[in-house]
């Protein structure tokens, strides 16, 4: 079973939730408002993807940051911390499949 990485009521989360629904894919969902990540988790993701990937760039929680917490992303070791405590920095969704892979723009490779 795939695992997602989001929250719920992220705009593209709800679309990848209709599209597994569509295709009858069983999925189970980790809520990063609700559950917490690790640091493990995250030095898994690391080993696939950078920061520079993996962190949304876009969004009003990195908008919001201070410039010395930007300092912090740059750098995996200082992110870490950061990233747990602040969650939605994340894009999403993080797809893993059941073969551990992991994918970041499932919605693009969906379309």
């Amino acid at each position: 079973m795939i695992k997602i990485y989001g929250i719920p009521n992220c705009d593209k989360m709800k679309k990848t939730f209709d599209i597994l629904k569509s295709k009858s894919i069983e999925y189970t969902f980790f809520n990063y408002k609700k559950e917490n990540l690790t640091p493990e988790i995250l030095q898994n993701w690391f080993k696939k993807f950078t920061l520079n990937d993996l962190i949304n760039k876009k969004g009003t929680t990195y908008k919001a940051l201070t410039d010395l917490e930007k300092t912090r992303l740059e750098h995996e070791s200082t992110a870490v911390e950061l990233i747990i405590s602040k969650p939605t920095l994340l894009k999403r969704p993080i797809v893993i499949l059941e073969n551990g892979d992991l994918i970041l723009d499932f919605l693009e490779r969906n379309k």
